[in-house]
């Protein structure tokens, strides 16, 4: 009499703590998106065949975003209001709550 073989557990990595991520070939193929978007934030994920490391999905380079350059937008930001951070005095709150402000 054969016995059929319970079926091995589903692998399941976390790819959102590790900066590595160790897959087999098979689930690799079956979750290559999901897998490409961990790329993308920044992991690095091993292709195993047979408990042996066969690929590695890295970040590329060329790919990275490019650094920010700061003061861009100078002089083409106008401030309407330079109080707009002021708090609310009771008269405009009580304006607001009756839908009037």
């Amino acid at each position: 009499m054969i016995v059929p073989r319970a079926p091995p557990p589903p692998i399941r990595t976390t790819l959102l703590y590790n900066s590595s991520v160790n897959v087999t070939v098979s689930y690799a193929r079956a979750h290559l998106p999901e897998l490409l978007k961990a790329v993308q934030r920044g992991k690095t994920v091993t292709i195993s065949r047979y408990a042996r490391p066969v690929a590695d999905l890295a970040p590329s380079k060329q790919a990275s975003k490019p650094a920010r350059r700061f003061g861009t937008l100078k002089g083409q930001v106008k401030i309407v209001d330079p109080n707009w951070a002021a708090p609310m005095t009771t008269v405009e709150v009580d304006a607001f709550i009756q839908g009037r402000y």
